[in-house]
């Protein structure tokens, strides 16, 4: 991997307030497009969400979120470990909800019930991270076999390390979703 500076990347605030109105946390998902009810997903279909903490015990994620990597503490992902069940920040478990969230009688029913969250968290709590981060985040994604990458955060303008980091690598099935 090429080195990238420590150019900060930014929350995109606008695509933020967008999403927050369609949210899990606003109680309003009738906006958000889905696959259809009833319709197959590629079983064992895995989405690396690149985002701030996630949180494990949400109800919307019950059963949906695989061991991943916080590149912000240095470890592991455990979505067992109590100290994983609350989230600082909601952004994080907000998407990997809205992606992923099963068709059951609790919260919203996700665009792709079925598939697999791999949680990667790149963005602190602040809600400022680096390009660094990204990179290495989209990189690490593929080892545990992600399919597809979401990264629900966008470079500072005219960033070139971060434009970078969201070059599609060529292992992908699918592309990133940023």
């Amino acid at each position: 991997l090429e080195a990238l500076s420590l150019d900060t990347l930014s929350l995109n605030t606008v695509s933020l307030n967008t999403v927050s109105a369609l949210s899990p946390f606003s109680g309003d998902s009738s906006q958000v497009p889905s696959v259809p009810a009833g319709a197959d997903v590629e079983p064992g279909l895995v989405v690396a969400v690149l985002d701030t903490d996630f949180a494990a015990g949400h109800q919307d994620l019950a059963g949906v979120l695989l061991p991943g990597y916080d590149f912000i503490e240095d470890r592991v992902f455990d979505p067992l470990a109590p100290d994983r069940q609350l989230a600082a920040s909601d952004h994080g478990t907000m998407v990997a909800s809205i992606i992923a969230a099963p068709d059951d009688a609790h919260g919203i029913r996700g665009v792709a019930p079925g598939v697999r969250i791999l949680p990667v968290r790149i963005v602190p709590d602040d809600g400022q991270g680096t390009a660094d981060d990204m990179a290495a985040g989209i990189h690490w994604a593929l080892d545990p076999g992600a399919d597809l990458i979401n990264v629900s955060i966008r470079p500072t303008p005219n960033s070139e390390p971060g434009r970078r980091a969201l070059q599609p690598p060529s292992r992908l099935r699918f592309p990133v979703v940023a």
